[in-house]
């Protein structure tokens, strides 16, 4: 007896060390990920796995998840599509609401970004994986990563490279919230080498020999692909990706390692179960639930003034439900003048129901308007050189103007209704390297003009009168690049709003060299911006 009792007490001890370690001594582990939330990932990489027995992690971009269409090309992932990846074993976890540049935004939009999102995926049902990001654009600061932990997020990726480390993380990590990972691109692009299959081969392989995890990135997969300067680096062939899942089967089939989720890699698909108490039963409950309505009150509202719903509903057991005639802290109806209701209806765990109504007045106003201010990404940004006159630029990191060299930027203005008035225009950009301070001309583009399409040779028309002037700073501290703000175009885009100049955009243009003047376009992930307020 006491052998057994040491015996007993070995495997305990043992048991509790292993639960430390985490991860050590596990098998090696692969985890798939797709950013952004292309079809592509539906239609083309999820038969494939689906028929390798391998599941992956969908980063979406909640606020396009809701519009979108679903459609089979070019298009986002709808609902419907990713509850059917959830149902069949995949992560449906956050790429944030708007996917924008997290480094960029104040607390207050930050904290949106991160918990619309949030929110969005665990009220739609994606309870076991809403607590994972991935970073847009890759994009992290300190003060990025404090919002995301205070936000309930249990991990988060990066678009690093793990540097052939091949760590196994550990949700008690310090570097949890900045996950490596390696970014499959068709061809070399943002500082990273491409990756074929052979390559992913050959790392797949060191993360066996080192015991350890490899997680996979990718965006779009296409059929027809992929060519430099036609395609764009994040699309990856749909043959090229079933030779990296059939490599990853037959090791899964081998015994060398298995393909997991994020919430399997974590535990987070396997709840830990609460024991649960013999209940005491309870006394039989007569009394119906109390409702406290804070607002709206008994009074007169002016038509189209901002009134939240603040109500409560509290028993002396347990509520079953409190519904108002609109969800708490939502607006309650202050449209068109008259008499109107307000009613929560409540009902306990014991089936006593109560009502209570509030009537109020709406007051006819004359509208008031308030200003708007709205910030448009830029659709398109190219430049063009005299050097080389048949060449086109649209995909390139910087725009450069100087002699010889002249930048065109396109913004898309149809979210702004045609009768606005325009009171300002601020131009945000980024400012990568300059050497030295220099001045340019804005001009109005009036001849049409297409982001692959521009090149010297077939510049476009524009008006001869500059309705602005560029300035450059000197930008070298090697700190990061410069943030740039210009104003004083905001009757330009009150012509383009209101139709009277058709909206090909503007060009930035100088005779003078500006020394080694490198402005960021969109496809650094600083992407220019313009500010418009109107009424």
């Amino acid at each position: 007896m006491k052998n057994i009792r040491r015996i007993v007490k070995v495997l305990s001890t043992f048991v509790i060390m292993l639960a430390l370690l985490g991860t050590a001594g596990a098998t090696p582990k692969v985890i798939f990920t797709f950013d952004d939330g292309d079809t592509g990932v539906y239609f083309k990489a999820f038969p494939i796995m689906e028929a390798n027995n391998q599941s992956g992690v969908a980063f979406l971009i909640t606020n396009q998840v809701i519009k979108a269409s679903g459609n089979n090309g070019w298009a986002d992932i709808n609902i419907t599509e990713a509850r059917d990846l959830y149902s069949k074993g995949w992560d449906i976890s956050s790429h944030t609401a708007n996917h924008y540049d997290l480094t960029t935004r104040n607390n207050t939009q930050l904290n949106m970004e991160l918990n619309t999102s949030r929110n969005w995926l665990e009220s739609s049902g994606f309870t076991r994986s809403y607590r994972f990001l991935a970073y847009p654009y890759g994009a992290y600061n300190s003060n990025v990563i404090a919002a995301v932990k205070n936000s309930g997020y249990l991990a988060a990726r990066t678009v690093e490279d793990d540097a052939g480390i091949y760590k196994a993380y550990k949700l008690t990590d310090p570097d949890i919230y900045t996950m490596k990972t390696l970014m499959v691109y068709s061809f070399p692009a943002y500082g990273q080498a491409g990756e074929p299959p052979e390559v992913v081969k050959r790392k797949i392989n060191d993360t066996i020999a080192q015991n350890g995890l490899l997680m996979l990135s990718f965006h779009m997969i296409s059929d027809i692909c992929c060519v430099a300067g036609v395609n764009a680096p994040e699309e990856y062939k749909t043959s090229d990706f079933k030779i990296i899942s059939d490599f990853l089967k037959e090791k899964q089939d081998a015994g060398q390692l298995k393909v997991v989720t994020m919430s399997e890699y974590f535990g987070t698909d396997i709840p830990t179960p609460t024991p649960t108490p013999t209940p005491t039963p309870p006394p039989i409950d007569t009394t119906p639930p109390n409702i406290t309505i804070v607002t709206p009150i008994a009074t007169t509202y002016n038509e189209g003034t901002t009134i939240l719903a603040n109500y409560s509903c509290t028993d002396e057991t347990s509520m079953k439900s409190c519904i108002g005639t609109v969800p708490n802290g939502t607006k309650i109806n202050v449209t068109g003048a008259g008499n109107k209701t307000f009613t929560v209806f409540a009902e306990d765990t014991s089936g006593n129901n109560n009502s209570k109504t509030v009537n109020y007045t709406v007051l006819a106003q004359s509208p008031i308007q308030t200003p708007i201010t709205v910030n448009i990404s830029v659709s398109a940004d190219s430049y063009v050189s005299s050097k080389a006159p048949t060449k086109n630029y649209g995909t390139a990191t910087f725009i450069y103007v100087d002699a010889g060299r002249i930048g065109y930027f396109k913004y898309n203005f149809s979210v702004i209704p045609q009768k606005a008035n325009i009171s300002s225009a601020e131009l945000h950009d980024f400012i990568s390297w300059s050497q030295a301070n220099g001045t340019a001309k804005m001009f109005a583009v009036t001849g049409t003009w297409t982001e692959t399409g521009i090149k010297w040779s077939l510049r476009p028309t524009n008006e001869s009168v500059s309705y602005g002037i560029y300035d450059i700073p000197i930008c070298n501290t090697g700190n990061g690049d410069c943030t740039h703000m210009t104003k004083g175009f905001g009757n330009i885009v009150q012509r383009w709003v209101n139709g009277s100049l058709a909206n090909n955009g503007f060009m930035i243009t100088t005779a003078a060299t500006i020394t080694n003047s490198e402005i960021d376009a969109k496809e650094s992930g600083h992407i220019p911006y313009i500010s418009v307020t109107y009424t």
